[in-house]
């Protein structure tokens, strides 16, 4: 495949892609609302306006977007693998570079997050957090972050 077919099917670092892949999102929710609203259209609303006017509902509603604009935030603070000025050099120095078993791991904050909830659950449970995951054999990455959540409950 060619660049310029390639370069269609991604937002671009620049976002240069951005009004094809917003319209595309927008239709994508458009048919899904048609689809939903049309699914046995004799079955009854279940949210209806007099609770969307309920105080809970709006206290739930704006916790819903304060929490969407600290993800959002938070997105902003991790490495743009989707820029090309950091594929190069630059990429290395921005990364948590873990060396373990003689391996090399790079985790991004996407990463952490996911590991340390995995790691929060499975301690929840009362797994063997520190030595297995889902997929198996834990790699050096998820041990550093099960053995920081292990320090940190230490103290």
């Amino acid at each position: 495949m060619d660049n310029q077919k390639l370069y269609s099917w991604f937002l671009g670092p620049k976002a240069e892609n951005a009004d094809v892949l917003e319209k595309l999102m927008l239709e994508a929710l458009r048919d899904c609302v048609f689809w939903r609203r049309n699914f046995h259209p004799e079955d009854d609303i279940l949210i209806t306006e007099k609770i969307q006017r309920e105080d809970g509902f709006q206290d739930s509603l704006a916790l819903l977007r304060q929490e969407f604009l600290t993800l959002l935030a938070n997105l902003k603070r991790d490495v743009p693998f989707y820029s090309p000025r950091y594929i190069g050099h630059m990429l290395g120095d921005q990364l948590l570079l873990v060396i373990s078993d003689g391996a090399f791991v790079c985790l991004t904050l996407l990463a952490l997050l996911s590991l340390w909830v995995e790691c929060l659950k499975k301690r929840r449970d009362g797994g063997d957090w520190t030595r297995t995951s889902d997929l198996g054999v834990m790699n050096p990455g998820q041990r550093l972050v099960c053995a920081s959540l292990s320090l940190s409950s230490l103290a």
